[in-house]
């Protein structure tokens, strides 16, 4: 992906347009990147509690860059799911458990992302007045 920006713009006004950015807002970006990551790592530790598993919080870590690296690519980000499964089935000796871990957590993602928008569209809705139905 970098390299086809940096084809396409070059590096002069890509370091232009990177100039142009607010300091705060690079501060923000970055801060929500990071806050993510330990939000996701915090969310596997506590899938692996729940089944009785205890893997430190830096080996999650690096499982977890390992797999964003496989999640860039790699198609559909499958590779990140695969080497999730297999990293987490040597820490519990199951693949199963590690499997198990990987289906909760999406499904979590899933609901959570179903809030989100419901909620979105609770608070958007006011904002274009009433809907006109044709049947």
């Amino acid at each position: 992906m970098f390299v086809l920006i940096f084809m396409h713009v070059g590096w002069a006004r890509l370091m232009v347009e990177l100039k142009q950015l607010s300091f705060i807002s690079l501060v923000v970006a970055v801060a929500v990147a990071v806050i993510g990551t330990f939000l996701s790592i915090g969310k596997w530790r506590t899938i692996l509690l729940a089944q009785g598993f205890e893997v430190p919080f830096r080996r999650l870590l690096r499982i977890y860059f390992v797999c964003w690296f496989f999640n860039m690519v790699t198609i559909g980000g499958t590779g990140a799911y695969v080497y999730r499964v297999w990293a987490l089935s040597r820490d519990t000796k199951s693949a199963g458990v590690a499997g198990a871990t990987l289906v909760i957590d999406r499904v979590a993602d899933l609901a959570g992302a179903t809030l989100l928008a419901i909620a979105g569209l609770g608070i958007t809705a006011p904002l274009f007045g009433a809907w006109q139905v044709m049947l």
